[in-house]
């Protein structure tokens, strides 16, 4: 069943999670920005050769349990694994909705412990498999963006794109932003209530201060992720683990091709295949303020409960607390895929863009980005989005 997206605010109700300072901008936002992409491709055979190291891993680390401790849940990056993707595609604190991921079926297990609940096991997974999104590879890369203007004030983006979605509940195919980095808390709670993009905060340093010029000179970039704690102390510019770092060069060198002209971008866009359009789809969000598993929305593992469960609580208030202050919301209403088609305005023109630093958010490998990049000074449009209500959706 298919609605459209309200774009006026929906009342008092959806202000209870808002961030201290922070208020309620629906769709549409028209933003200036100059942006830089990192393309990479994502071949089936890649995902292939994922799935099939993952179940080598897989069986190895089952060879060396014992039956009474194979029922613990995989990692993020194992199931990520499972599914095609590099380690960290997804923020680690981001939980994945059932149906957001199809996981491949895990064949070791299957073998070890053939058995009739097994068996009704591996059926009710297949149902889900087959009602989840596919990764599907091709397209993808990193993008980065430096607002100069939008609706929430300037901010800085990296937006990670992992490839095409195959969902069967918006019934389409569609690219994906799987994980993404703001430095506004405004962008972040916004951003995963107009369009279920997974935004978290992350700390940008820029050799040059903004400045919407083509003939800008090189810079360097380099995004933190923030240090824990609340709000006030994360704008206090306090960096944690360096993310990502890049060197920005205005032209491809700088001895040849200066002459190119910029081009303007629908004019750009009109030499894009058919079959990569810019399209995005995003999953419903889930509540990122209490401790579930990693993918499913679950409450957790089940372990024993001890002594340590009221440090645990207090952690988790803690946390609780943190991630509203980030802007951390789910989405509303709840099983909703979200299309979005974006607009460009602006102009185009090859450029260079090299990573100093390129690693998926979890710390694991990265497809390396291709040669050469482009650069844009643009002024894209995020209208309001069309939503898709997902399976068990009412």
């Amino acid at each position: 069943m298919r609605r459209s997206r309200r774009a006026e605010d929906d009342g008092r109700e959806e202000e209870d999670d808002l961030p201290a300072g922070v208020h309620r901008t629906p769709a549409p936002w028209t933003l200036q920005a100059e942006s830089w992409i990192f393309p990479h491709w994502t071949s089936t055979r890649r995902i292939a050769d994922v799935r099939r190291e993952s179940k080598v891993l897989l069986a190895q680390r089952q060879e060396e349990e014992d039956a009474a401790a194979g029922a613990a849940s995989s990692s993020r990056d194992e199931q990520l694994a499972k599914a095609g993707l590099s380690p960290g595609s997804f923020h680690p604190l981001e939980k994945l909705h059932p149906l957001a991921l199809a996981l491949a079926s895990s064949g070791a297990a299957e073998e070890a412990h053939s058995n009739e609940q097994q068996t009704q096991t591996e059926a009710n997974n297949a149902k889900i498999r087959a009602a989840a999104d596919e990764f599907r590879g091709g397209p993808g890369g990193w993008i980065l963006y430096r607002y100069t203007h939008s609706p929430v004030g300037p901010y800085d983006e990296l937006i990670y794109v992992a490839g095409l979605f195959k969902s069967p509940s918006a019934g389409n195919t569609a690219l994906r932003i799987t994980n993404i980095y703001v430095s506004s808390t405004a962008s972040v709670y916004n951003g995963r209530k107009n369009w279920n993009i997974p935004k978290h905060r992350a700390l940008f340093e820029w050799s040059q201060p903004a400045a919407r010029t083509s003939s800008a000179a090189v810079q360097t970039v380099r995004v933190y992720l923030p240090v824990g704690g609340t709000q006030q102390q994360q704008q206090q510019q306090s960096k944690g683990k360096e993310i990502f770092a890049a060197r920005l060069f205005p032209h491809l060198s700088s001895s040849c091709c200066n002459w190119l002209p910029s081009l303007p971008i629908p004019a750009f866009t009109a030499h894009i295949p058919s079959w990569l359009n810019l399209k995005l789809c995003a999953p419903p969000l889930l509540d990122c303020t209490t401790t579930t598993d990693s993918v499913g929305g679950g409450s957790g593992s089940g372990g024993s409960k001890s002594s340590s469960s009221s440090s645990s609580s207090k952690g988790e208030m803690q946390r609780d607390d943190e991630a509203q202050e980030e802007g951390l919301a789910s989405s509303e209403p709840e099983n909703v895929w979200r299309s979005v088609s974006p607009t460009f305005a602006g102009w185009a023109r090859p450029a260079r863009a090299e990573a100093i630093l390129l690693v998926s958010w979890g710390g694991g490998g990265a497809a390396r980005p291709l040669q050469p990049s482009a650069m844009f000074s643009r002024t894209p449009t995020f209208p309001a989005s069309q939503d898709m209500v997902g399976a068990g959706g009412e």
